[in-house]
């Protein structure tokens, strides 16, 4: 996970739906209580272990795991007066890694595969999500004191925009090598493909070159158009 800081997992508070969003939790004083889901509560794996400790797998968003640990994920634009509407975390959508010497747990939240408790939509049809994920220790085995830490962030539909010159286009040379280049809300590290296509007649031609998303969400496409004429038409589409 450390070695993928700043190359495909970069922090934000804007995640494109369908990919996947990592929760970092810095608590001490759980290791053992992990260990014992795994030693003792039959978890096959770090993951189910974790789940078992905190259940996150509750039908409501305030569930209390054996360990007195809860995690919810809510989100937090259901109106006025209404109840939580928590996201269900489980073990087909969720792993967790776990470096349990610096206090630190990583739960990987798959958001193609995660539906709301009580509204039943999947998180990926819903165009813009405010979430609010929220780890508590309740007061229990492991402590005589509550505490919690939240992360505020909102889910969006998948996006990309193109650069554009001053005149509103996409221009590049009749020549090798040609960058066109573009935004995207797309985690980094992810493959676009920009499709270049003649609108000539005369030139027809229908380039695709690959893109990987940087770490600042941009991407660039190199194409080479030196078989092309000058003054060719064409659309661009990432």
């Amino acid at each position: 996970v450390y070695d993928r800081i700043g190359v495909n997992l970069t922090q934000s508070d804007n995640i494109a739906a369908e990919d996947v969003v990592v929760h970092q939790i810095e608590a001490s004083g759980i290791e053992g209580a992990i260990e014992y889901e795994e030693e003792d509560g039959g978890a096959g794996s770090t993951t189910a272990a974790f789940l078992q400790a905190v259940d996150a797998d509750s039908s409501t968003a305030n569930g209390v795991g054996t360990a007195g640990l809860t995690l919810y994920v809510n989100r937090t634009d259901v109106g006025a007066n209404a109840d939580a509407d928590a996201l269900q975390l489980n073990s087909t959508n969720v792993d967790v890694v776990e470096d349990a010497e610096n206090n630190t747990y990583f739960v990987a939240v798959d958001t193609t595969d995660v539906t709301f408790t009580q509204s039943g939509q999947d998180l990926v049809d819903e165009e813009d999500t405010r979430i609010n994920a929220t780890f508590a220790v309740r007061e229990g085995p492991l402590t005589d004191d509550s505490s919690s830490a939240s992360a505020l962030y909102r889910t969006s539909e998948r996006d990309a925009t193109l650069n554009l010159d001053d005149d509103g286009f996409v221009t590049v040379s009749a020549s090798a090598g040609q960058e066109v280049t573009g935004t995207t809300n797309v985690a980094p590290g992810s493959e676009l493909e920009v499709e270049m296509e003649s609108e000539n007649e005369a030139n027809p031609f229908v380039l695709r070159p690959e893109a990987d998303v940087g770490p600042n969400g941009t991407y660039t496409a190199t194409a080479d158009f030196s078989d092309y004429s000058a003054g060719t038409n064409f659309t661009v589409e990432t």
